[in-house]
């Protein structure tokens, strides 16, 4: 089989993203071996879910892929904590009177790997037609996966669940509209997206409008007041300070004070500047559009998985500073996607593993 490349545009994107991450990993004020090595994974990821993925998987088989490793994984690390113990710094312990998290540095990242377990098996059982048996077991890791996250208490994660399932609710309900073709006109789409974009903008903007900055650091736990203690002093807010570690910064010691920035897109603006934060808009939009554009006369319910990427990035880093599972998910399936329709024929088909079928 010839090797499939995915959309030009996808691929041009991520090379400026990781040109300009190159970039400020050369500015970097921090230590170079710490910061090589967390540049090397976001490169390796990035290179592998881009260009290799999609020569090996069909979307179907990489969802299943992602299930089965991420919930033996989960899994076992749930299994082995009450034996093993793990020694913890300051920053590590930093949320451990907020909730369980196991063999995982905190309970937010535990939570993180649930919720990616969860879209993984809620978009199998949305996309894909399975017999009962299969149905069962995936909906059953589906349960088992919000019953882990639960006793985490981790609220970000929790609320990305609920907004992930209020818009499955809708597809479900107005999904009958998407497939009689009355969206399919480009302009109607497009003019849905942004009314639902701008109902969306005004209420967050007059909600927040109405809150006083005291009350506004309240409802982020005291984060408001530390991102723009932290973002005030970056020289150059353009440029920023140069790559670091997620959650670190030059203003406070994150081993002494226990907490980092929590927020990918302040951390990104304070270690890579407005260049680097719009550059990982484009390519979270790219991501969107990709999607929207599987199986175009159904409802796309591959946006959860951006969406979900999107709403986490609020309170945590963990997804385009330091790759996670949901990294790997998002990469992947939008790579599957951007490949060409006539390139994709004989993996639309689904047979068997995505590895064997790459072998044919």
């Amino acid at each position: 089989m010839p090797v499939q490349f995915p959309s030009r545009s996808l691929v041009i994107w991520f090379v400026l993203a990781v040109l300009w991450r190159t970039v400020e990993v050369i500015r970097s004020p921090g230590e170079m071996r710490e910061i090589s090595i967390a540049f090397g994974d976001f490169l390796c990821v990035v290179v592998v879910c881009i260009f290799i993925v999609p020569n090996l998987f069909s979307l179907e088989n990489w969802l299943r892929f992602l299930t089965r490793i991420y919930s033996v994984l989960f899994a076992v690390l749930i299994i082995l904590s009450p034996y093993v113990r793990v020694s913890s710094t300051t920053a590590d312990a930093a949320g451990a009177d907020k909730g369980l998290k196991w063999l995982f540095v905190h309970p937010n990242v535990a939570a993180m790997f649930g919720m990616t377990i969860f879209l993984t098996s809620l978009l199998l059982i949305l996309l894909y037609k399975q017999n009962l048996r299969w149905m069962i077991l995936t909906l059953s890791v589906l349960l088992a996966s919000i019953a882990a996250i639960i006793p985490t208490n981790a609220r970000t994660t929790e609320g990305t669940i609920i907004a992930v399932m209020v818009i499955v609710c809708f597809g479900l309900v107005f999904g009958g509209l998407w497939r009689s073709g009355r969206f399919e006109v480009r302009a109607l789409r497009y003019l849905l997206i942004i009314t639902v974009s701008m109902v969306i903008g005004t209420t967050i903007f007059i909600f927040f409008q109405q809150m006083t900055q005291s009350q506004l650091d309240s409802l982020t736990t005291g984060r408001l007041f530390f991102w723009i203690s932290v973002i005030s002093t970056v020289p150059n807010i353009w440029l920023g300070v140069g790559f670091l570690k997620a959650g670190t910064n030059l203003l406070y010691d994150i081993e002494d004070l226990g907490a980092g920035i929590d927020g990918l897109y302040v951390n990104i603006l304070y270690t890579d500047g407005i260049i680097g934060l719009a550059l990982f808009l484009i390519v979270l939009g790219y991501i969107v559009r990709y999607a929207m554009s599987y199986r175009k006369r159904e409802f796309p319910y591959l946006v959860i998985i951006p969406i979900a990427a999107f709403l986490y990035g609020l309170t945590e880093t963990h997804f385009w500073l330091t790759p996670s599972p949901l990294t790997i998910a998002a990469l992947g399936i939008s790579a599957i996607i951007s490949i060409k329709p006539r390139n994709m024929q004989s993996f639309a088909r689904g047979r068997g593993s995505g590895i064997w079928i790459a072998m044919k």
